[in-house]
């Protein structure tokens, strides 16, 4: 099982800055950015004991870094030649994720899902940047859902997920936070813990084509006072409206399809120099479009598909 995500940012180095005097970019640096990835690979086992299965998973991470255009942080930090600049970083670790599902009848379902923290090695290159000298795990989660099938091929699903930003020092730290960057207790982005509830539906229209669609919504994790940090990962949307459909080309090969929207939402805060506020206001906002398409073979012979009616 692997999971890819991250979050790239790039603005123009000749965006107007009154804050620059002579020079230009949303930070005084001129092009300004950061590039995050992240992969999560897992090698799952589970159990079924009945209408109970239980599935735990160890899980290895990697995630790449780089970061460019910073370097008007460079008095409040702890590194100053380890803050921007300086290449992709490499970071690498893991954790465990578990879930359990039980079948109350042939209707309705439970389950239970989580996370632990992904504990990573630091980036080094920005021990500058980052709480605890370059510390950035991956937080925890847990959620729980429901699945309930109105019709033998209708299924209606109800999620909600919790993800513990504040356990991770270089995402939750405030930003106003006294103290140099990539210290122990240096400023970050000010994240909130967040809470995702989502709707999902599922209608199996033939052997061949099952049809989905959802909706999501979660809590803002970005707060006013922290808007200007946030420029760098303006992870400001709330709501995701998704549609998809899975295709059985033959019984081992099929076509899998999703398209995710993300209305565009904002926070709007103080502007907050490293010499302090400028009494002027910050609006980040951001809009999402993703497209995935995917294919999947399964080798040897699968068992026979039979549809319910």
């Amino acid at each position: 099982m692997n999971a890819n995500g991250g979050m790239d940012t790039s603005y123009a180095g000749n965006i107007f800055n009154p804050n620059c005097g002579g020079g230009s970019g949303v930070f005084c640096a001129g092009r300004a950015g950061v590039d995050l990835n992240q992969a999560l690979i897992s090698v799952a086992y589970a159990q079924r004991f009945g209408n109970l299965s239980i599935g735990i998973a160890p899980t290895m991470a990697i995630q790449v870094f780089s970061a460019y255009g910073l370097a008007a942080f460079s008095p409040i930090s702890s590194a100053p030649t380890d803050l921007t600049g300086r290449g992709p970083d490499w970071s690498v670790g893991g954790g465990l994720r578990a879930g359990a599902l039980y079948r109350v009848n042939e209707q309705l379902s439970l389950a239970l899902a989580g996370s632990t923290p992904m504990w990573m090695s630091n980036f080094t290159n920005y021990s500058g940047l980052f709480a605890g000298g370059g510390s950035f795990n991956i937080p925890a989660t847990i959620g729980a859902g429901v699945s309930y099938k109105v019709l033998p091929t209708l299924a209606v699903m109800v999620d909600w997920k919790h993800i513990f930003y504040s356990g991770v020092k270089s995402i939750a730290d405030q930003m106003t936070a006294q103290a140099l960057l990539g210290s122990g207790s240096g400023p970050g982005f000010g994240w909130r813990d967040v809470d995702v509830v989502s709707l999902g539906v599922e209608w199996k229209y033939s052997d061949m084509l099952t049809l989905r669609a959802g909706y999501a919504h979660n809590t803002q994790p970005i707060t006013p006072n922290n808007v200007t940090f946030n420029i760098m990962a303006p992870g400001v949307v709330t709501d995701h409206i998704a549609g998809g459909l899975s295709y059985n080309i033959t019984r081992n090969a099929a076509l899998d399809l999703t398209v995710v929207y993300s209305p565009r939402a904002g926070v709007t805060g103080p502007e907050i120099t490293p010499q302090g506020p400028t009494g002027r206001m910050v609006n980040i906002s951001m809009s999402q479009l993703q497209v995935t398409l995917g294919y999947t073979y399964h080798f040897g012979a699968p068992e026979p598909v039979i549809a319910k009616y």
